[in-house]
């Protein structure tokens, strides 16, 4: 899956990472259920919770872009990126 897809697939947009490793993302939709989604989804995906706050509240600060995910070895255990699942 590409990288921001699942957000977008959820209606989020500008995924976001915050340094506690928060990601914020941008809702169209009233109140949280598109980033309640998008934390059970890729919690799922990464099998631990991920914490997922919308952009339009104070804590919101201190983040930054999602770039591409780092080229790693094949070994499948995190840091892979999260929006792109482990590398094949």
């Amino acid at each position: 899956m590409p990288q921001r897809q699942l957000a977008a697939d959820l209606g989020l947009s500008r995924p976001r990472l915050r340094r506690d490793g928060t990601v914020v993302v941008h809702s169209d939709e009233a109140g949280y259920r598109a980033a309640t989604r998008l934390s059970a989804t890729a919690s799922e995906l990464i099998g631990t919770y991920l914490h997922v706050i919308t952009d339009d509240v104070p804590s919101a600060t201190d983040v930054r872009e999602m770039g591409p995910p780092p080229k790693l070895s094949t070994d499948s255990s995190p840091p892979w990126n999260i929006f792109d699942g482990p590398p094949p």
